[in-house]
């Protein structure tokens, strides 16, 4: 109630609000941010070069979320550099009891190219 996860990066580096984490390999972890008190996305951080990149950005700004009112949250990546997460554009409009499922699920390479949603052919 109220609460939210906080992932503690080096020197002193805190993402508020993480929604799901993921190792890709020793040295990079995946993960995932809300809008609720994070800056939403899907981000990369590279621990030997302490460099963290969001691949995936918000595309809905409004003004009860300025950073962005996308939800994500991380499912896993698999052994292909694939990132799996589950995305809507508006996270006031989630039904949590239904989200995690095939029609939320997106994928997106770990360089942050070639978004979609599961299943489908083009880009979303």
């Amino acid at each position: 109630m109220g609460g939210h996860k906080v992932l503690q990066l080096p020197h002193s580096v805190q993402v508020q609000d993480v929604s799901g984490v993921a190792w890709k390999s020793g040295s990079e972890l995946i993960y995932s941010v809300s809008p609720i008190y994070g800056q939403p996305g899907i981000y990369v951080y590279d621990c030997i070069h302490q460099k963290n990149t969001r691949i995936v950005a918000p595309r809905n700004l409004n003004t009860h979320y300025p950073a962005g009112a996308d939800y994500f949250e991380l499912k896993g990546i698999s052994n292909t550099d694939v990132i799996h997460f589950y995305y809507a554009p508006e996270v006031d409009d989630v039904d949590f009891a239904k989200f995690r499922s095939i029609r939320y699920l997106y994928q997106v390479k770990v360089d942050g190219s070639d978004m979609k949603r599961v299943g489908s052919k083009g880009a979303k």
